[in-house]
């Protein structure tokens, strides 16, 4: 009885008492005259099955309260995980809404730096998530935020995070969907680029019937990963001089573009912007903005950050940058240049042609983002001509250095005839100084820019980069293009000659 359940001990009774009473009632008919001896018997056995009875009742009562006290600690417990789920959850829902702070760096390397763990699978689990910790920030940067928040749900299903980190990393990505300039971002496609200057009658190298080159994540492989970030790469070999690519100037954003934008053209107009830097930033924040947008294939290629010193914070700011003076002043200049010509420029237009230039299109950081397209993607053209057409030339790259645009933004003196350009593909193209290496880039005197492969020639899946400008080395790409490359010449006599003074005094 003491295995039995409840149930089963109160069966056992009713059957106990069946048999009990058939018993007593047989006895009954059976010895219908019976002595005092037997009746005094009869009295014990029934006061013996009173006795059991209730014993049985007891160890009923018994197990029916520890049945319902397990059934409401089960019920409290249950209620608490599910509490905790749904706070853990509005938690970090409530960081997956847009923000409206500033878009802004984040890094998760140091959470990885330590893996001395001994755990082995506890170690690949953490390069596991840090491999998609440094995926969904070029999904960020190159602008695929759909694909960010994939990775980043990846990260919360399999707990790869700990709460505080998953926190950080989808504010990372709210602020992007907040501060991104681009209007509908995520019916953006990259590629479309490469038909868009086709649309506009340029010329692709053909590949099997199809486009010969495509926009590449050459860091996509982190094992491999050198810095070069996204470019452009042949789908096919290419023999030295062979024509890669043709971008007619139909296809080229500019202060010469304004035309082409109605609104903007007779607000330039009215206000005589003639500066061709400030100009092209106004052009290009204006078009992102809209999904109308002539340019909208090109624009869906760009990057929503391009790491250009003037962007970090000064918390960001390595040691060893404050020790390139030059390159700390350069920096202080395209910091001045976006303060002077947005408060100057921007602040002004909103106020007078708010319709045109909505607060919320012009916002500061988004006038950052302008300025690091412009600074780190055009190429320096000068136009000359008129009503009968114009003759169109390559001009000096350092007329687009930091000290020379906030020089022409001061004195309101600027060269109608020469102006930053951005060139559709071209501009995803990286820098390589080495002569053999580098495609070849010219200008027709139509505009048309013309890409041939280098003197080595192009294997199939290699990158197509060009030389930026032939004076480039050491630091002083790093604050327009955001690399550095071989000390110049005379930089170690220079520096050693600035540490021996250093020490001296």
């Amino acid at each position: 009885r003491v295995a039995c359940t409840s149930s089963d001990r109160h069966r056992a009774l009713v059957i106990l008492r069946a048999s009990t009473s058939k018993s007593v009632m047989g006895k009954a008919n059976n010895r219908p005259t019976r002595g005092r001896q037997a009746r005094e018997n009869d009295a014990i056995e029934d006061d013996s099955l009173e006795k059991g009875d209730g014993v049985f009742q007891f160890l009923k009562g018994i197990d029916m309260v520890a049945v319902a006290l397990g059934g409401m600690i089960l019920v409290l417990a249950v209620l608490f995980l599910i509490v905790c789920y749904v706070t853990m959850g509005l938690e970090i829902d409530r960081h997956f809404d847009i923000s409206k702070a500033p878009l802004s760096k984040f890094r998760l390397d140091a959470a990885y730096d330590d893996l001395n763990v001994k755990n082995r699978n506890v170690k690949e689990r953490g390069l596991e998530s840090h491999e998609i910790v440094n995926e969904i920030e070029r999904a960020i940067q190159y602008g695929n935020l759909a694909y960010a928040r994939q990775r980043l749900m990846e990260i919360v299903t399999n707990q790869m995070l700990s709460a505080p980190d998953v926190i950080a990393l989808s504010t990372l990505v709210s602020e992007a969907e907040a501060q991104n300039p681009i209007a509908n971002i995520s019916q953006c496609n990259v590629d479309e680029s490469v038909g868009f200057i086709k649309e506009k009658g340029g010329k692709v190298v053909v590949h099997d019937k199809a486009d010969g080159i495509m926009i590449a994540d050459f860091d996509f492989d982190q094992s491999q990963a050198d810095g070069r970030g996204r470019g452009v790469a042949v789908l096919q070999e290419m023999k030295a001089d062979d024509v890669i690519v043709e971008v007619p100037a139909s296809s080229f954003l500019s202060i010469w573009s304004v035309k082409d934008s109605p609104e903007l053209a007779k607000v330039f107009s009215e206000e005589k912007i003639t500066d061709g830097f400030t100009g092209l930033m106004i052009l290009l924040l204006h078009e992102a903005s809209k999904e109308t947008s002539a340019w909208r294939k090109y624009l869906c290629s760009l990057p929503l950050y391009t790491p250009l010193p003037f962007m970090w914070s000064d918390a960001d700011i390595p040691a060893d940058f404050m020790n390139m003076p030059e390159v700390v002043e350069e920096r202080k200049m395209l910091l001045e240049y976006m303060s002077l010509s947005y408060n100057t420029t921007v602040a002004p237009l909103m106020l007078k042609y708010p319709q045109v230039f909505p607060e919320d299109r012009f916002t500061k950081p988004k006038w950052a983002w302008a300025l690091s397209i412009v600074i780190s993607r055009a190429i320096a053209m000068k136009r000359t001509g008129g009503v009968l057409g114009h003759s169109w030339s390559l001009a000096d790259p350092q007329l687009l250095d930091a000290a020379n645009i906030l020089e022409v933004l001061k004195s309101g003196k600027s060269d109608a005839h020469v102006a930053p350009v951005l060139v559709p593909v071209v501009d995803m193209m990286n820098h390589d100084s080495n002569s053999s290496l580098a495609c070849k880039m010219k200008q027709r005197t139509d505009g048309t820019i013309i890409v041939t492969a280098a003197d080595e020639g192009l294997q199939r899946g290699f990158e197509v980069a060009i030389n930026y400008s032939p004076k480039l080395c050491g630091n002083k790409p790093l604050n327009r293009w955001g690399f550095m490359l071989p000390p110049c010449e005379g930089d170690a006599e220079k520096a050693a000659a600035q540490e021996e003074s250093a020490q001296a005094q």
